[in-house]
């Protein structure tokens, strides 16, 4: 029978595992650390059952918990980390060493999915593709795999992570339009130059409009909430609040703070089931694909911090939506969830609010980045007589002015004394040159290691830093951030559920750079390009 069902799929002109998954979704919970799967537990969901499953629980208590699943690259931010969820690769590999980098070629600051040659398709403005992905996707395999008969659909309200999940074959990727309140994409996806009529029909809804003059308010008991700790520098603006109720004011920045409440991710939902109706995902032989990213976590936690009642509210809503969603799936595609492989992760972790570490006495702070970068620039002023030395200087990466000629110095002297003058900064746990990195000259440490996958020859900087653990080099005086190489940072959760995979405890160190060797292996395809990551689990 399997026999004659492999020949019937080679003869359809798609070679993959006769009983691979009719639909294949990837959920990504933006800044979703690992531990805010057990923490809130008693909060969530009873895990329910594959006829009618909870959401989180039904995940981690019926499904594969990878308990140590970690990032194991730098810097630990949203571009990096959906490349890696999509590709199985490193960004020393796939291109993207962080959201932003400075493009020596333009000489100008490049964000990882600009496109100049794409063009938005409500605006006609320049816009953004994976044209700076150096390898594939899992979906860009099955789509070869399948000679383009599987559909793929990507969606976020983030650009980069609907783009970077999903590569360059998939059918429909879109993001959110902060002006307009609207789903967008690219012509690079779209090459009629319009959106596709279901996302048309969708926009003309006006969903997003209609929570105008509502607040955001509380919905846990008192008692839950008391775990919890009211950030003492939020980073959020006088029109949403600093505390509950937040309201959502029919102003400029109503889109803004639309996107910090669980009623964005309900629009998330809302549109992925819109699209598995309209686009027909999962409802014949030939596989597809679904990869979703919740971007609302990671604006409400870096403005509230991990322990806030912000980011538990929205996580008990997230489970609840999770629960709706899966109960759908097992309706809207033929054979319910036995047919439907489950992937959930994060892209990266979140570090506490640093004045709640101090309050706490435990080492951390938050370093202000103006201060920190004058005395440095000073320094190599005073030492080499130039101002113009620094070109860039973001995710904690250093980029030296090609163009600069300093008297009696190059600019790996240059570079190896910005490098010493950073390891005598208290807060500083210790620097690199680019020349160190390329000539394997790195300690034998762990951090050393994460720099070392993550350095791209073209796109990676001249100087690397990593602040101690708890410390955050900020800009902004208030709210929170990620990016480092500690496990606040880096420790998020791999929860897999379907039939192909082996439930349970899963105790191996792995991580989302798994994900695309588990899935090519499930669907019986070869991995994409790039991938370095090994299956996890999977049912022979």
């Amino acid at each position: 029978m399997l026999s004659l069902l492999v020949a019937l799929a080679l003869h359809a002109g798609f070679a993959v595992d006769a009983d691979a998954p009719r639909l294949t979704v990837v959920i990504s919970i933006d800044q979703f650390r690992s531990d805010l799967v057990a923490r809130f537990a008693d909060l969530y969901l009873p895990p329910g059952s594959s006829q009618s499953p909870g959401g989180l629980r039904w995940l981690s208590e019926k499904g594969a918990n990878f308990i140590n699943s970690a990032y194991d690259h730098v810097p630990t931010e949203t571009g990096p980390g959906h490349a890696v969820i999509g590709t199985g690769s490193d960004p020393g590999v796939n291109g993207i060493v962080g959201n932003h980098w400075w493009d020596r070629k333009s000489g100008k600051d490049f964000y990882c999915v600009a496109d100049p040659d794409a063009k938005d398709l409500a605006t006609g403005k320049e816009s953004m593709s994976p044209r700076n992905l150096r390898v594939s996707t899992f979906g860009d395999e099955l789509s070869r795999a399948t000679g383009g008969r599987s559909k793929h659909v990507s969606i976020a309200l983030k650009d980069r992570a609907s783009i970077l999940m999903a590569g360059r074959l998939a059918d429909d990727v879109i993001w959110f339009d902060n002006n307009t309140g609207t789903w967008t994409s690219s012509d690079f996806y779209e090459k009629s130059g319009k959106l596709p009529d279901w996302v048309v029909t969708l926009n003309a809804m006006k969903i997003p409009d209609k929570d105008r003059g509502k607040s955001w308010t509380t919905s846990l008991p008192a008692e839950a909430l008391r775990r919890a700790s009211v950030a003492d520098k939020p980073g959020s603006p006088d029109s949403y609040g600093k505390t509950f109720p937040h309201p959502l004011k029919d102003d400029d920045a109503y889109y803004s703070n639309w996107q910090r409440t669980p009623w964005a991710n309900d629009f998330i939902f809302t549109t992925a089931r819109t699209a598995i109706e309209e686009v027909g995902l999962g409802r014949d032989s030939v596989p597809d694909i679904l990869t979703l990213n919740l971007s609302t976590n990671d604006y409400v936690g870096h403005w509230f911090g991990p322990d806030s009642p912000e980011v538990m509210e929205l996580s008990v809503a997230t489970d609840k939506q999770l629960s709706a969603f899966f109960r759908h799936l097992n309706t809207a595609v033929p054979g319910g969830l036995k047919n439907v492989l489950i992937v959930l992760t994060a892209d990266h972790g979140i570090l506490p609010m640093p004045e709640e570490l101090v309050k706490r006495g435990i080492p951390g702070g938050r370093v202000k980045y103006q201060d920190f970068y004058k005395k440095l620039k000073d320094a190599l002023q005073k030492r080499f007589k130039r101002d113009d030395l620094i070109v860039d200087d973001s995710d904690q990466t250093i980029y030296l002015n090609p163009n600069a000629k300093p008297e009696n110095a190059t600019l790996d002297e240059v570079a190896a004394f910005i490098r010493d003058y950073l390891r005598e900064i208290p807060e500083v746990y210790t620097a690199f040159t680019r020349g160190e990195v390329e000539e394997q000259k790195l300690p034998d440490t762990q951090v050393s290691a994460m720099l070392a996958r993550s350095f791209h020859r073209q796109n990676s900087g001249d100087v690397f830093f990593f602040m101690r653990p708890g410390y955050l080099l900020d800009s902004f005086g208030t709210g929170t951030s990620h990016g480092s190489p500690w496990a606040y940072d880096t420790s998020v959760p791999l929860l897999m559920a379907g039939r192909w995979i082996k439930p349970g405890i899963h105790l191996d160190r792995c991580g989302p750079k798994d994900i695309a060797a588990t899935i090519s292996a499930v669907l019986g395809i070869v991995p994409p390009s790039g991938n370095v990551g090994r299956a996890l689990a999977v049912i022979d």
